[in-house]
């Protein structure tokens, strides 16, 4: 490369020679532009050379070294340092987001519950008791009552000595009805006569119409009169009486 640029600074000064002259003939001149041509390609490709090669490079180097010192001075910003975003940044910069769109779906829960089972003792009140034995016929056997059946057997013996005209005492007296009146505060109601059959002498025993039971509404004391009350009479209430008087 060096002595092809000798070479042609060579013919330049060649030809600078020969154009100072005062004549040129024909032939000498024909040389001399075929000599300038080939020297005008030379110098041509030299500068395609040049351009192609030394020009990059030189670029290439400097616009490396210019990225190298961009890359240098480049530094990644700090909030608080180098910038502070405020309230109306942020809110700014929370517009400009577009939220995600999102289905909504209902789940239907089903509790599973276990029932609770629970033992509740029912008590129910003398009138209840005996509303429902009035409602039933011949359930009731004579011996769960008790001394019923004593009081029956007696009856039975005092009538056959009445029939008999025995005059030995202990004949049927006669029935009695009596009404009591009750109240909450009554526990206890006493007979005008003593109840034959040593006090089982009863025939009925009628709270507000509705039989109650010798032994478990009342029971009847050793006076053979008096009569205490298991039950709880309601206020202006009564209790009616039929008794054999003894």
């Amino acid at each position: 490369m060096l002595n092809k640029k000798i070479d042609i600074f060579q013919k330049i000064n060649s030809f600078k020679g020969k154009l100072t002259g005062t004549y040129l003939h024909i032939d000498e001149l024909k040389v001399f532009l075929d000599s300038l041509s080939s020297l005008l390609g030379d110098i041509n490709d030299e500068v395609t050379t040049s351009l192609n090669t030394d020009v990059p490079k030189i670029v290439g180097t400097q616009v490396a070294t210019e990225i190298d010192k961009l890359k240098a001075s480049i530094r990644v910003p700090e909030d608080g340092t180098d910038y502070v975003l405020t309230e109306e940044d942020k809110s700014e910069i929370a517009k400009k987001i577009t939220p995600p769109k999102t289905k909504k779906e209902v789940v239907v829960v089903k509790e599973i519950t276990t029932p609770v089972v629970t033992e509740k003792a029912m008590y129910e009140d003398a009138e209840t008791i005996a509303n429902k034995l009035n409602t039933k016929k011949e359930i009731i056997d004579i011996s769960v009552i008790k001394g019923l059946f004593k009081t029956i057997e007696e009856l039975k013996r005092a009538i056959r000595n009445k029939e008999k005209g025995s005059g030995g005492g202990g004949g049927l007296g006669a029935v009695q009805h009596e009404t009591k009146n009750v109240s909450s505060a009554t526990t206890t109601i006493t007979t005008d006569y003593k109840i034959a059959g040593n006090g089982y002498a009863i025939m009925g025993a009628y709270y507000q119409s509705t039989l109650i039971m010798r032994g478990e509404h009342y029971t009847v004391g050793g006076d053979r009169k008096t009569l205490s009350l298991n039950f709880v009479p309601q206020d202006s209430t009564k209790i009616d009486l039929i008794y054999v008087r003894g």
